[in-house]
């Protein structure tokens, strides 16, 4: 579980730093921030839980 939260904050952190890059208008702020705590969960926690599996497992 603790993987999929990781991926998730790692997926609000890349929205974050892509928008301070190139600042564009927000429409929907928080629905753009959910999506991506969403898609970071299940990218980026995947590929942590696989790797976590890979080198303690």
């Amino acid at each position: 579980m603790i993987w999929f939260v990781s991926g998730a904050g790692l997926g609000v952190l890349q929205m974050a730093v892509s928008l301070i890059r190139r600042p564009t208008t927000l429409e929907h702020p928080i629905q753009g921030f959910a999506a991506t705590a969403v898609l970071g969960a299940l990218i980026y926690g995947t590929i942590l839980w696989m790797l976590a599996n890979l080198v303690f497992g």
